[in-house]
């Protein structure tokens, strides 16, 4: 019967080796390979759903866990963020092993991935990108990496001061590109945080990384956009300043 299949599988398919891969896997768990079928789902990530369906509660909450941490998820990661021991998590593990959600601590591709955090409602996906900041603040995380979880836990006090972490960890290796982007995310977390006046000094501090490295059109371009913005006259001569310099 899998012989015979072959062709069917491959113009089913349409070519792409991932929607073959998951409707192989699709097929063998429900039986339709077997009973001389193909599975009919409308996509790859209709098939992925499929499985993830199929998933106990508790793998299903793992899973999100390893969604949410992306290339920061650990065993270790997992217990802090469930409130479980690594003993009490193995069926689970095991089961997303089994079920190739997930390889070792990563998965099994990122369509899987993406399907997984489809199914995290939006507070839920909050909490966990705050549990797992607060994770690797506890453990020495990168800043980036850091910063990126904090903002999509909508905390933004806690998200610049990673994101000025991150701009000095930039500045330190000359990346100051990098740093600019980094003082413009700073800026819109102090925006987010209702405070206009960090937000301003923020975008100072992007346009003299853009300076730093060698920016010099977009730097003045942002620096006469500052003063344009300027609510007093002290932010004001900061501006000037910046295009002087």
């Amino acid at each position: 019967q899998g012989q015979a299949l072959a062709p069917a599988l491959v113009r089913h398919s349409g070519g792409n080796p991932l929607f073959l891969l998951e409707t192989l896997k699709q097929g063998l768990a429900d039986g339709s390979l077997a009973r001389g079928e193909l599975p009919r789902p409308a996509s790859v990530g209709a098939l992925i759903e499929q499985r993830l369906q199929r998933l106990s509660a508790q793998a299903l909450a793992l899973a999100r866990v390893a969604a949410i941490a992306s290339v920061d998820f650990s065993i270790e990661l997992a217990e802090a963020a469930t409130g479980e021991r690594a003993v009490a998590l193995a069926s689970a593990w095991d089961e997303l092993q089994q079920a190739q959600v997930l390889r070792d601590e990563a998965f099994a591709h990122d369509l899987v991935r993406d399907a997984v955090l489809r199914s995290v409602p939006a507070p839920v996906a909050r909490r966990l990108h705050a549990d797992v900041a607060a994770f690797l603040q506890q453990h020495g995380g990168e800043a980036a990496r850091l910063a990126a979880h904090w903002e999509a836990a909508g905390l933004w006090s806690e998200a610049r001061q990673a994101l000025l972490a991150a701009a000095a960890a930039a500045r330190a290796i000359g990346r100051f590109r990098e740093q600019a982007a980094l003082y413009e995310r700073a800026a819109r977390a102090c925006e987010r945080a209702g405070d206009p006046a960090a937000r301003f000094e923020m975008l100072l501090e992007r346009v003299q990384a853009l300076t730093m490295g060698d920016e010099g059109d977009e730097a003045l371009a942002a620096a006469a956009a500052l003063e344009a913005e300027a609510t007093s006259d002290q932010q004001r001569l900061h501006a000037i300043a910046c295009q002087v310099n």
